[in-house]
């Protein structure tokens, strides 16, 4: 099994990469947001996971930038019905710590954002995994509280969840609410 890769990358085609390793040129599938950073020429290292789609056998091989996508992307398609496709939507769209929190603060809503993650599958992996996830980094009930319902503001003023949560990562946390709200706008406007 191919561990891992590093090499050059010699071309971009949808949603995968051509990674030249010492001759070998190696098609790997990878989140849109490592698709959005590299170019042609770019040195890069992937950690792989090698997927063998039945009944046809066709192989696939999906990369991540860091570890800890991996580790994710193995857990996600640990659950019924979540395939690599969809698996690979939710990191292209959402942090890994996006993911982390929706599930363990059981917001699957936010995972249903994601395309191709419909609200059967977003509550399905909140229930089977929101007890084997590591807790959000929220200091307390009241935080996790303040952070649902500055997601509900800004949803409610336009912007879909994923943006949402980006902004949120954004702002300071022991900033009074309508501090982070503002905060939040902010980000919106840069």
């Amino acid at each position: 099994m191919i561990a891992a890769l590093a090499g050059t990358v010699l071309l971009l085609e949808g949603n995968a990469l051509v990674l030249d390793v010492q001759g070998v040129g190696f098609r790997v599938f990878v989140p849109e947001g490592t698709l959005r950073h590299v170019q042609p020429g770019d040195h890069l290292r992937l950690y792989t996971e090698m997927i063998v789609h039945q009944p046809s056998g066709e192989i696939q091989l999906v990369g991540f930038a860091e570890r800890e996508e991996l580790s994710l992307f193995r857990t996600l398609t640990s659950v019924t019905g979540v395939g690599a496709r969809t698996a690979m939507n939710l990191l292209g769209k959402l942090t890994p710590e996006q993911i982390r929190t929706a599930i363990v603060n059981e917001q699957p809503e936010i995972l249903a954002q994601v395309s191709g993650v419909g609200r059967k599958v977003a509550r399905r992996l909140v229930v089977e995994l929101r007890d084997k996830l590591a807790p959000a980094p929220v200091a307390n009930k009241a935080d996790a509280e303040q952070e649902r319902e500055l997601l509900q503001a800004l949803m409610a003023l336009g912007y879909s969840a994923t943006e949402a949560r980006a902004a949120i990562q954004a702002v300071q946390p022991e900033a009074p609410f309508e501090e982070k709200l503002r905060q939040a706008l902010s980000y919106f406007a840069r």
